[in-house]
Formats: C-alpha cells, sequence, structure tokens
C-alpha cells in the first residue's frame, strides 16, 4: 500500500526541519544542497496538490532555522528573505515570461550576479556608522554577532563618502554573503588536519563556525570575506535621494566601501541572462570563492514594488542553481598519504566518474573519525562531491546497496612507505618515523610553499621530483643543487635551470620565523613561527629553552611546546638549522641585552604558580611535593611586585620580610615559606636565569611603561594606514615584542587609528586602552 499523502508531507517536514537544524543552527549539514531542493520541492508540490495539508508553520513556509541560544535575538528592521530556485532552463525562462506579465510591459530590465554559498548577514548602519550585525535566522530574528563582523576586515565599520559628498542615509540595511575563498578553505582544513582538530565540510560551513564563535579573536583568526548583494530598510535624510535600482545601487555600495560578487550583468533580453549564466557555470572552477548559481532580478525598484512578495519570496528574484556537482560511484579502495608531521590522511581510490565536469577518480575521507562516522567501507557506492577547486570529499554511502564481504575498514597497524609501527595519538594515527620518504617529500613541499621559503618555481610535482631522485631529501639538499642536478632532471631545460638557480640564491637571504615555519614543526603555524622566533630570537634558544620558559609566550600551550621540544631531541631539528647555514642559508638572530625587555614581576610569579594549567603535573618540577608557588594567587603576586620592584630584589629578602609584604599571619607565613623555597630551588633559579638571558627583567609596571620595547604589548590597528601598510606596522611591532590582534579587549594597550577608524574606538575607551594617530604610533616606535 503506498503512503498517503499526509503521512508523506509529515515525512518531509521532519527531515527538511532536521536539515535546517543541523545546516543552520549546528554547521554540520547531513545532506547535500540539492537533495534538500528536491526535499522542499516535493514537499511544495503535495502543499499545492493537498491545500489543506498546508500549515502556516510548515518549512515551506519559513526562511532558515531558529536562532540559537548562545547569542542575543536581533529583529531586523525589514524581514530577510529567502530565493525561489529555478534548477532548469525552462524554469528560468517562465520566471522571465511571469515578471513581464505581472509588470505589466514587453520591456524589462533584469540585474544577474553570482550567488555565493556562504552565510547571509545583515548589517545596520546608523548615520555611515555601523551599529549591528546579525545573521538570517528565521528571518525575522536573527542572532546579533557584532562584536564577530567588527573584525572582518571586509565589513566596513564606516560608510565611505560618496563621489558626489552625499550625506548618508539616517539607516541602511546592508544584506550580503561571509565566505571563505576556496584557496583558503583548503589551506585553514591543511592546518585542521595537521593538528587533529576539527575538518570542516566545505566553505561555507566553516565562515559559519568562524561567525558565530563566541571568541571573536577566533573569529578574526579565520580568513573571512563579505560580499554585499542587497539593501533592507533606508532611510535618507530630509532632500537627499537614493539610487532607484538594483544595478545603481550595487554601484553605490561599491563607493562606500562594499565589494560585490563578480561578474554582474542587466539586459532586458532573457537570451543575455542565460548566456550569462552559462559563462558563470563554465568558469565556476576559476572563481575565487564557492557559488551555486546566479541571481537574476527586476532591476528596477518601483517594478519590484509592483511586484511584490510571497510569504517568503520575492516574486522579482530567482535563483537559477547549477546542476549538482555530485555524483555517485563506488569505492574500489583506501589508500593512505602520508604528511610532513606524520599524520596519516585516508583517500578513497573510486571507480572514475564524472563531477562538476572532471574525471575524479580520487576523495579524501579526512581522518579515522571521518570514516567511521560516515560508516564508509570499500567497495560501497558513494556521494562524491566536487564544488569548485575544492578537493572532492566522499559525502556519504548508500547502505541499501552495500556488498555483503564490506567490512568496517581499518587503518594498517605500519606505516605504507617506510614499514614502521603507527602511533595514535587519540585524534590522528600517524608515522613517527621522521626519515619516512613520504614525510620528507612532504616536508619538502612544505618547505619551498610561499608561506614558508618562498622559493618561486619549486611546485610539488618539482620538488617530489627531486627527492625521488636523491637529489633533494632534505631542505637544506635544495640550495646545493647546481645547474648540472637540475638539468639531469627531465622537462628542465638552460632557461628554467637558471630561474630555478635565481630563486634558490634569492632564498639564501631569509627570516628566522620562515626557516622555522617552513621545518615543518608539528602544531607550529605562521603565527605561532613569528612568536617563537621573536621570544627567543634564535632556534639554539629555542632547542635549549625549559619547558617553563614557553608559558611566557602568550596563546602557546603544552602541545607547541611539547612539538618543539620533540623536533630538536627525537628529531634531530638542530641538524636541520645546521645544514640550513652550511648550504650558505642566512637569516638574522638576535641578542637581548639584560634588562631590555620588561614584564611585571606579579606576572612572572602567577605564571608559575598556574604551571599546572599549562602543562601537566607530572611535567613540572615539584617542590616538597607541591607545584612551584602554590597558593600564589594575583593579590599575593601584585603586594610583591609592589613591595620589592623586581625579581632580584625579591631574591634577596628574607622570608620574615615576605610574610610581612603579604600582611603576615599564618597565611602570610605559609605563602612566604613556599617563594622562598621556589626561588632557592636550583632547577627554577636556571628558569630565571634562561629567561635573564632573553633579556627579560621581572620589575614593577612604572618602571616596565618606562623601558625599551614592546614586550607583551597588545596592539589593534584599525583604519586606513596612510604612513605605512598595515603589513608593515604589524611587522615593526612584532619585531619589538608586541602582539596585533583583531579585535579590541580587556587586554588591548594600544589602539592606532588611522583614516575612518570605525567603532574600534568606542572600543577603546570602554576598554582603557590607549589611542594613538599616525604620528603617535610613529614616535612610540621611533622610542622603543
Amino acid at each position: 500500500m503506498s503512503e498517503s499523502p499526509a503521512a508523506r508531507v509529515r515525512e518531509l517536514r521532519a527531515q527538511v526541519e532536521r536539515a535546517n537544524v543541523r545546516y543552520y543552527q549546528e554547521d554540520s549539514p547531513e545532506i547535500s544542497d540539492a537533495e534538500y531542493d528536491a526535499l522542499v520541492r516535493e514537499l511544495r508540490e503535495l502543499e499545492a496538490q493537498h491545500p489543506e495539508l498546508a500549515k502556516p508553520d510548515s518549512p515551506t513556509r519559513k526562511v532558515g532555522g531558529k536562532r540559537a541560544e548562545k547569542f542575543q535575538p536581533f529583529k531586523h528592521p525589514s524581514p530577510m528573505r529567502s530565493l525561489a530556485n529555478a534548477f532548469a532552463e525552462s524554469d528560468a525562462r517562465r520566471f522571465f515570461v511571469r515578471m513581464r506579465e505581472l509588470a505589466q510591459t514587453r520591456s524589462v530590465q533584469f540585474s544577474a550576479e553570482p550567488k555565493l554559498d556562504g552565510v547571509a548577514l545583515n548589517l545596520l548602519y546608523v548615520n555611515g556608522i555601523l551599529q549591528a550585525a546579525a545573521t538570517r535566522g528565521d528571518g525575522e530574528t536573527g542572532e546579533d554577532v557584532s562584536n564577530n563582523a567588527a573584525v572582518i576586515p571586509a565589513i566596513p565599520q564606516k560608510l565611505k563618502p560618496d563621489s558626489h559628498s552625499h550625506p548618508p542615509p539616517a539607516k541602511l540595511e546592508v544584506r550580503g554573503e561571509v565566505v571563505i575563498a576556496t584557496a583558503h578553505f583548503a589551506e585553514l582544513n591543511r592546518k585542521q588536519a595537521e593538528i587533529g582538530a576539527k575538518i570542516f565540510a566545505n566553505p561555507r560551513n566553516a565562515a559559519a563556525g568562524a561567525l558565530r564563535q563566541l571568541d571573536s579573536q577566533i573569529t578574526a583568526s579565520r580568513p573571512l570575506s563579505f560580499f554585499a548583494y542587497g539593501i533592507g530598510v533606508v532611510e535618507m535624510p530630509p532632500g537627499a535621494t537614493f539610487p532607484r535600482s538594483h544595478s545603481a545601487v550595487c554601484e553605490w555600495l561599491q563607493e562606500r566601501g562594499f565589494a560585490l560578487p563578480e561578474p554582474r550583468t542587466v539586459s532586458v533580453n532573457e537570451d543575455d541572462m542565460l548566456a550569462y549564466f552559462e559563462n558563470v557555470r563554465n568558469n565556476r572552477a576559476d572563481m575565487p570563492y564557492e557559488l551555486d548559481g546566479v541571481v537574476y532580478k527586476v532591476d528596477d525598484f518601483s517594478l519590484q514594488e509592483k511586484i511584490g512578495y510571497v510569504s517568503r519570496e520575492p516574486r522579482f528574484a530567482v535563483a537559477h542553481k547549477f546542476p549538482s556537482e555530485t555524483a555517485v560511484t563506488r569505492i574500489e579502495g583506501i589508500d593512505i598519504q602520508v604528511g610532513r608531521t606524520g599524520a596519516m590522511t585516508p583517500v578513497a581510490r573510486l571507480a572514475p566518474v564524472g563531477v562538476g565536469g572532471v574525471i575524479v577518480s580520487n576523495a579524501t575521507l579526512h581522518n579515522r573519525g571521518y570514516i567511521a562516522e560516515k560508516d564508509i567501507r570499500v567497495g560501497d557506492y558513494v556521494v562524491v562531491r566536487r564544488a569548485g577547486d575544492v578537493i572532492p570529499r566522499v559525502e556519504s554511502a548508500d547502505f541499501s546497496r552495500r556488498p555483503e564481504n564490506a567490512r568496517p575498514y581499518a587503518f594498517p597497524p605500519n606505516c605504507p612507505f617506510c614499514g614502521t609501527k603507527s602511533e595514535d595519538d587519540g585524534e590522528l594515527i600517524r608515522c613517527p618515523n621522521a626519515e619516512c620518504p613520504a614525510r620528507l617529500r612532504a616536508r619538502l613541499r612544505h618547505f619551498v610553499s610561499r608561506p614558508a621559503m618562498d622559493l618561486e618555481g619549486f611546485g610539488a610535482v618539482l620538488v617530489e621530483r627531486l627527492a625521488d631522485s636523491g637529489k633533494a631529501r632534505r631542505p637544506a639538499d635544495l640550495f646545493r643543487l647546481t645547474r648540472d642536478d637540475l638539468l639531469d632532471m627531465e622537462k628542465i631545460a638552460d632557461l628554467s635551470a637558471d630561474n630555478l638557480l635565481r630563486a634558490l640564491e634569492a632564498g639564501r637571504r631569509t627570516e628566522l620565523a620562515r626557516v622555522i615555519f617552513g621545518l615543518g614543526i608539528r602544531d607550529v603555524g605562521e603565527s605561532t613561527a613569528r612568536d617563537l622566533a621573536n621570544f627567543f630570537g634564535s632556534h639554539q634558544r629555542m632547542r635549549d629553552a625549559p619547558l617553563e620558559s614557553f608559558a611566557f609566550i602568550r596563546d602557546i600551550g603544552r602541545e607547541t611546546a611539547a612539538s618543539v621540544r620533540h623536533f630538536f631531541h627525537a628529531e634531530n631539528g638542530d641538524a636541520d638549522f645546521a645544514a640550513l647555514r652550511d648550504a650558505g642559508v642566512v637569516w638574522e638572530e638576535r641578542t637581548f641585552a639584560r634588562g631590555s625587555r620588561t614584564r611585571g614581576l606579579a606576572e612572572f610569579l602567577l605564571t608559575m604558580a598556574n604551571l599546572k594549567t599549562t602543562f601537566p603535573e607530572s611535567e613540572i618540577r615539584m617542590i616538597g611535593g607541591e607545584t612551584p608557588l602554590r597558593g600564589v594567587g594575583k593579590i599575593a603576586a601584585q603586594k610583591l611586585e609592589r613591595c620589592f620592584g623586581n625579581l632580584n630584589a625579591l631574591r634577596s629578602a628574607s622570608a620574615e620580610e615576605i610574610s610581612a609584604a603579604l600582611g603576615g599571619g599564618q597565611g602570610g607565613v605559609e605563602v612566604a615559606n613556599r617563594v622562598r623555597g621556589f626561588l632557592a630551588d636550583s632547577h627554577y633559579a636556571g628558569v630565571a636565569d634562561f629567561l635573564a638571558d632573553l633579556g627579560f627583567a621581572w620589575t614593577k609596571e612604572k618602571a616596565r611603561e618606562d623601558a625599551g620595547g614592546l614586550s607583551g604589548k597588545v596592539f589593534v590597528l584599525t583604519g586606513t594606514l596612510s604612513a605605512m601598510p598595515r603589513a608593515e606596522a604589524k611587522k615593526k611591532i612584532e619585531a619589538l615584542g608586541g602582539k596585533v590582534t583583531g579585535s579590541v579587549s580587556a587586554r588591548t594597550n594600544y589602539v592606532v587609528a588611522g583614516e575612518n577608524p570605525g567603532s574600534k574606538l568606542d572600543a577603546a575607551k570602554l576598554h582603557g586602552a590607549r589611542i594613538l594617530d599616525e604620528s603617535a604610533f610613529a614616535e612610540l616606535l621611533a622610542q622603543k
């Protein structure tokens, strides 16, 4: 007996609602966009055939999903509606015909633009200043993500004046899409895999997760972009005018500082619109961002108002969706790739299938957890997705077609390239052999990459060929290559060899941070490599550093410290640095005069007291069976700083003097004895001496303000800097020991404000940060 329409409607509504929750609230969709669209289409058709089954709360009449509970609600001044979909050329042609009928004219101008696959965001500007930002939510009420929007560089904090110097609108809603470029997404997932963190399913999910962080510094660390695609409420000052067509508004938004999707076009001819669609579709793989279609709109606002809306959609616009970039094929095997840190990544070997215009024979399976969660097995028929130039991935298995002999996949117990027994670190399976040929090849690929040594011309294929030929197994070997070595390689002629040698010569002069990052230390990304280089000044000091010294580097924890120590002491990393020196690679190393880098004595005491929160107890040297300085809190540390002024004076003080500084009593005596025991311990005295050799003097706040250097100072750069590029300003701050972050917080010391600084100035005043214009900033740098 076939399923009744009512039962099918209930089932479809449940499936769509579940998909909405997974997509909009959990950023973890479990079905493809094409599957979701098919469910909604079937539900809409059934409701049209059986009006008695159509309910006001049906997902066909709502936009998106419910607002998540971790953000404050934000009611949009005007609703954020969704778009109807056209899946075939005939659907699009019906839209154009219908628009001319509703407009009651044969001459309707249409606009067309790419439909970015990202996260919808509504920006509210009051008198040209960004006041709030919110997600779509259910279309009426979204989530207030204003703090996170403030740290996305592509979102203007203040509208630029237009070419006629017209005043900004008294109120303006700008609608747009938050996205991550496909190239940045691939790099983000690579870094996530390196540290065993969550692998994002697609750029849209990664963007949604970044936008909905409770910590805006995490948002700032993600490569987010914003593209405007329209407006909501507009309230102009008396006597001012506003553009009256969508295409004119796009130009106006660009003048005001927004990026818009490209390319765009306008025409009264529907064949022009469809030719535009085919052009965008054919060039989709070359687009920097993921697209899932194009959007057609009636261009004239007066005609838009005449044509109007339905419950959840404007009648005057439609999304012409690209054909699905998924295909079904069979997994013929699962192979293992080994990265530079030994991470073993499973890759599905597929029966070749066309996906998104290319033939795909391999697709990533991410990691062991992904395979287990999806229950993917050799022999399964699977859905494979390829979007743009993102690596193809296996999305799901068709259990109904599973062969009877299919078994759960088990990782090989040994590395398939070197035979070494693999290790399980809880998140990833790794090959621990630093000499594994697969790891060596991956290390070379990483070493020559742009963020590392940036050796132009040394692509992945060439580097692997050099490694396989034995001409370059380790990074230093590249700098020993001769012209004859290169000419021996297939497809390298005289001119190519000369260009490669010039690239190597240019790469011989570099920075310590690039070398640290390039050598591929596990858990050490670009930013961490800079922090390590600035803190230690040389790779020898980084190699010899006591574990406790890493606790004084902000944002570096146990995992990074352990990885650095493992690199030097288990993987013979010192030999890589020495070999690069011997091969003529030069980088500047810093020495630090004693007392040249100052931090508070209270910070020193608290950091040592809190070692247990930074490192496991088993890694901390105990004093009398206790962690060092147990019980010394912020108030006690500040009292000792005020009383003794610096670490040397505290070292010379007696237990009685320390107790008196703490206020005496039994508690003061106990803490004083612990402080004296700590200061007398030879191991911790060695830690203090090591830090002194790095220039650190632990002293009072007043002395610290007067001292040179910017060690420990946190900066935020905002607005347009005309005296020097932001990248250069950031480099100068970091060279003096400071740190640049994307958002203002209680930890921010300075906000450097250029032209059109935006809302960060208000945040600076709220948190008491010192505000510097460009002149004052230059003076501060000169003093340090």
